[in-house]
């Protein structure tokens, strides 16, 4: 379980939990300021974070049977593709909260899924596009950073994918130097089962394709390392998509994390034993991070002075209210000195 230390909700547009949520960066950008310190992280607690491509949450039940299967692999924190909703927003489901961002129609989108203990760490969220999503959370020593991501398929073309690019540029840009980024999701793109310097490890599968030069071209630029294709599994804890029958099988979902904190992952694998309808199965990376609970500030209630204006009987009610208290200390006081 995670140890968790109290904090205070941002719930201004900086890091918005609303239904109200804005697309767009300008509003985030102002909490993100630069920060070059450098540190290592003190690995404490496991946390279980995973990537899944469930084809569609605009589906009857389809989110319950989400949950069962998250609450089943025991994890914090999951992020979705092809939600297939539209607009962008949080809510509460049961011990979970869901974050979205789709777009006008029921295609694409993107989402993660947060069991209760983590929710109570969540620092803000911006819906970036109806492809990238980028979540924060407390931590403890360093703030977490999570980007779920869903690429486009083979049947777009390249501006798509420089568009798509452009977007994960966008929500990097917001992670502070300190915080352990972890970009996760459907990159559509096979990096292959070859090393390149310490950016794809020596254990993914296949061959690596043009898409797949893209991802670690960006990886590279970002300093990122695909955690699963560093850890030696069995073939079938490889491979994250499989076609129509069964006949190809891919491994096309990665979770990605930045260099310095590399060590601070446990294990990242596939588990093709979970079922949601999907032809992709999630991975799951157990990493050693602490988070920190939010604490609630205490609502002092405004008063609505407003209202004394046009309403006479209101008005009426408080001198009322205000004349009995002041005859009850006058009261007070002829006891006091009597």
């Amino acid at each position: 379980m995670i140890n968790v230390k109290n904090s205070s909700l941002d719930n201004s547009v900086n890091g918005v939990l609303s239904k109200n949520t804005s697309l767009g960066r300008d509003g985030h950008v102002r909490q993100v300021t630069l920060d070059r310190q450098q540190a290592t992280v003190q690995v404490k607690n496991s946390f279980r974070i995973g990537t899944w491509n469930v084809r569609t949450m605009f589906q009857k039940g389809k989110l319950e049977n989400v949950k069962k299967e998250m609450k089943r692999l025991q994890l914090n924190v999951l992020g979705l593709s092809e939600v297939r909703w539209t607009g962008a927003a949080s809510f509460a489901t049961g011990d979970y909260t869901l974050v979205y961002s789709g777009g006008d129609q029921h295609e694409r989108g993107v989402g993660m899924l947060l069991d209760e203990q983590t929710s109570k760490s969540i620092k803000g969220y911006w819906a970036v596009s109806d492809r990238v999503l980028l979540m924060k959370l407390y931590g403890k020593p360093f703030n977490i950073s999570i980007i779920q991501a869903y690429a486009p398929t083979a049947n777009y073309d390249d501006d798509s994918i420089t568009d798509f690019y452009e977007d994960l540029d966008k929500a990097y840009k917001q992670c502070k130097s300190n915080d352990i980024v972890y970009v996760m999701g459907d990159f559509n793109a096979k990096v292959g089962n070859e090393r390149v310097g310490n950016t794809v490890g020596p254990f993914g599968l296949g061959a690596k394709n043009e898409r797949g030069d893209n991802l670690i071209a960006w990886c590279q630029s970002h300093n990122l390392v695909i955690t699963n294709t560093w850890f030696k599994n069995h073939p079938r804890r490889l491979w994250t998509w499989k076609s129509p029958g069964d006949r190809t099988r891919n491994q096309i979902d990665y979770i990605m994390v930045c260099h310095r904190f590399r060590n601070s992952v446990i294990s990242s694998k596939a588990f093709p034993g979970a079922d949601c309808g999907s032809d992709h199965v999630p991975v799951i990376s157990e990493i050693r991070v602490k988070l920190k609970r939010l604490k609630q500030p205490k609502q002092i209630p405004k008063l609505q002075v407003h209202l004394l204006k046009n309403n006479n009987d209101l008005k009426k009610q408080f001198c009322i209210k205000v004349q009995n208290r002041f005859e009850t200390l006058n009261e007070l006081t002829e006891i006091e000195t009597f």
